[in-house]
């Protein structure tokens, strides 16, 4: 059995919105995340903090003068 069939496995077993089935839920959710922001990371789509500040300023300053 494969690892992806034994976790389908597991997972039919488990009662709906039992807090085991909600807690995986969440770090699948998690994981998932963590490795699009690593891939973004890694195409270059990256901002420094100097260029994270001047778009929040900017961003602070217009919201101020509309």
């Amino acid at each position: 059995m494969t690892v992806k069939q034994t976790i389908h496995q597991w997972v039919e077993n488990l009662p709906d919105n039992t807090p085991e089935l909600l807690a995986l839920y969440e770090r699948a959710r998690l994981n998932r995340g963590l490795m699009e922001a690593m891939q973004s990371v890694e195409r270059g789509d990256v901002l420094t903090a100097d260029e994270i500040r001047a778009r929040f300023d900017s961003q602070c300053q217009a919201e101020r003068s509309a």
